[in-house]
């Protein structure tokens, strides 16, 4: 990327190439919230599993299984999102105000 050629193709990309301390904010917010997604539709899936098992007698211990091996990784990605969460806030990683900084830009007494 040293070349003339590989200067324009950086400059015209759409994503910034220098970083601020601000932009990593969000990525470590997205870490938090994408294993968090998941695991509550786990859960709610693991439950509704769960839900279905008295539906017929043949289909109690299928549903039962089915239910138990979605439900437990729901709750391990839900637990991995609150330890993340922790540890980024005490890693620094997090704002310390996190609705001050996320609302600022939508904030009407900013503005001058």
């Amino acid at each position: 990327m040293e070349t003339e050629a590989g200067r324009r193709f950086l400059e015209a990309a759409p994503i910034p190439v220098g970083f601020e301390p601000e932009q990593r904010v969000p990525n470590a917010i997205a870490r938090v919230l994408t294993p968090l997604q998941v695991g509550i539709v786990l859960v709610l899936l693991g439950i509704g599993f769960f839900m279905l098992r008295n539906i017929r007698p043949e289909a109690h211990q299928p549903m039962l299984i089915l239910g138990t091996i979605t439900l437990m990784p729901g709750l391990g990605f839900i637990i991995s999102a609150g330890i993340t969460w922790v540890l980024a806030g005490r890693l620094g990683l997090m704002p310390k105000s996190s609705h001050n900084s996320l609302a600022a830009p939508f904030d009407s007494r900013n503005e001058q």
